[in-house]
């Protein structure tokens, strides 16, 4: 007897590509292989949806307005109405939510089907967000850090319905042998220049901005030092940071690389990873960067204090602070062997903690948990 193969409809409203899309592109791939049918509701055409179809995923077209923004409440209608005739379409076993955005939508869509729901939370939330985004309804809900978890715990969760899942990186993408010379040659960068970077959507809570303030600060030690900024996102958040390179007189210093589509080439070239983010659920980022063997800057904000062990893997900062940001990457320049020791035991950590089989035999527990008949 041929068993049928479980659908799960993964539903995620953004086009784009950041962490949570790459983690996202990741999973389906894996169930895929797994013997499950995953079937991607997103943005398309769009970067995402290219991604899904060089994997071989399906991809389906839909849009998600802002649930709690009044000049929506037409199109929230709408995108709920269409929803429910995708879960009626595609008869799917269990709903995957990829972020909280879209959980409200998608509980409503699902009210005459007896189909489960999950919830997956990559941002850092306040307790205050669980109820209003309805994350106590979903049948099961995953977060990306412990400090998430907590947050929705004290926001009215369950604790019988939460827990933490690690993001899991495919270590195959991740071998010693990956050289980033060839990326610091097409940039022009010799041997004796110092290059920095942060792999991240262009947003305000990933303090780009904090970094360009730290900068000087930086030059003005290492002269020969670059900083790359591997992402895309906000044009009004992009166009502020044009500006302050410009008024920093940064221009020879930072380049903006926009969105690329394999992001461990870039952290090969890097001497030092930093993430200066304000808000922060785990960082996929931080994790590529340790499992090429590069020392990470971070502020401890969110997860990042789960993934980054201080003076370990890397040094810890306040957000928001340019002065401190600058000093921790100075000294980390001033010291390649210490470098050299940070980056080997962020590789470890990564491969030990972080890696996607982990990730995937607990995802795929859960589904067959909440699938299970009560």
């Amino acid at each position: 007897m041929v068993l049928d193969v479980p659908k799960i409809l993964f539903i995620h409203g953004i086009g784009g590509i950041g962490g949570a899309e790459r983690e996202l592109v990741t999973i389906v791939t894996q169930l895929a292989q797994r013997s499950y049918h995953p079937i991607v509701v997103c943005p398309c055409p769009s970067s995402l949806q290219r991604e899904l179809a060089s994997c071989g995923i399906e991809a389906r077209d839909a849009s998600f307005p802002a649930w709690r923004k009044w000049k929506t409440r037409f199109a929230r209608g709408r995108s709920i109405h269409f929803l429910e005739s995708m879960i009626d379409s595609v008869q799917p076993q269990l709903v995957h939510v990829n972020d909280i955005w879209w959980v409200p939508q998608v509980l409503r869509a699902s009210q005459r089907f007896a189909v489960p729901v999950v919830a997956h939370v990559r941002q850092e939330i306040e307790p205050a967000k669980v109820i209003p985004y309805e994350l106590n309804k979903v049948d099961y809900v995953f977060t990306v850090s412990r400090q998430i978890e907590r947050a929705f715990a004290a926001g009215g969760g369950s604790p019988r319905q939460v827990e933490t899942l690690y993001s899991g990186l495919d270590l195959n993408r991740f071998s010693l042998n990956v050289n980033g010379d060839q990326i610091r040659q097409v940039l022009g960068f010799s041997p004796e220049d110092m290059v920095l970077g942060t792999v991240a959507n262009l947003f305000s809570r990933k303090g780009y901005d904090v970094m360009l303030q730290a900068m000087p600060m930086i030059i003005a030690k290492v002269p020969r030092t670059h900083y790359l900024i591997i992402g895309a996102g906000e044009k009004t958040y992009e166009e502020q940071l044009h500006r302050q390179v410009k008024r920093l007189c940064l221009e020879k210093y930072v380049h903006f690389l926009g969105f690329q589509p394999d992001v461990v080439p870039y952290l090969a070239a890097l001497d030092v990873y930093v993430q200066p983010s304000r808000l922060e659920g785990l960082a996929l980022a931080v994790l590529e960067a340790m499992a090429v063997n590069k020392p990470v800057v971070a502020t401890n904000v969110g997860g990042l204090s789960e993934v980054v062990h201080d003076q370990y893997t890397g040094l810890f900062v306040k957000p928001d602070d340019a002065q401190a940001l600058a000093q921790a990457v100075l000294a980390l320049l001033a010291d390649p062997e210490r470098c050299r020791v940070l980056g080997a035991q962020g590789c470890q950590r990564v491969k030990s903690q972080f890696n996607v089989g982990a990730m995937m035999d607990r995802l795929v527990d859960v589904y067959q948990d909440v699938l299970r008949p009560q």
